[in-house]
């Protein structure tokens, strides 16, 4: 009789975590591949980075390594709207997939317009950064002081694209309200 009783609940209980709750993360990290191989592009085009990586400087490795972060950073804009927009359709009941990849591909233009305005403060940093009898020719002959100046910056705006991204983007974000 109480082996009964025990199957029963085993039979109703909910799982710990649901399998679809991969979905929101694989379309993450795909979105966050993709921006990654369009900043690596964006900087060997520059020549920022040169072939091979060994044979670069350290401050221009330092001053590649804080573009890179900064990137990741504003990349990192929708991981907490996605993730509610995840808990917003399980909780509905509906299948998730649709509404997710609707809301990433939103999600993706979005990262990609404040990664657009990310390019477009760095340039103005580093082109005010010319007075320095120009700022790369110095950072490719191995100017750490510089690069290092350049870096903390290029962090800070990246930071700030950041807050302001994910400010902009909680407006699109389906909002679950329980009124139980």
């Amino acid at each position: 009789m109480g082996h009964s009783i025990v199957k029963r609940k085993l039979k109703h209980m909910k799982p710990l975590l649901d399998a679809a709750i991969v979905l929101p993360i694989v379309f993450l990290l795909l979105e966050l591949l993709a921006i990654l191989g369009i900043c690596f592009i964006i900087l060997s085009k520059a020549k920022v980075l040169n072939q091979p990586l060994a044979g670069m400087e350290y401050s221009q490795a330092i001053f590649a390594a804080s573009i890179v972060f900064a990137v990741v950073l504003v990349a990192t804009i929708p991981v907490t709207a996605m993730m509610q927009t995840y808990k917003t359709f399980s909780a509905q009941g509906v299948s998730v997939f649709t509404p997710l990849l609707t809301k990433a591909g939103q999600y993706f233009l979005v990262v990609l317009f404040f990664e657009v305005i990310l390019l477009v403060m760095l340039t103005i940093i580093i082109r005010s950064f010319q007075f320095t009898a120009k700022a790369m020719t110095e950072i490719r002959t191995g100017n750490i002081p510089l690069s290092i100046l350049l870096g903390v910056v290029i962090i800070a705006i990246g930071m700030v694209v950041l807050v302001i991204g994910k400010e902009m983007i909680d407006w699109i974000v389906p909002k679950y309200v329980n009124l139980s």
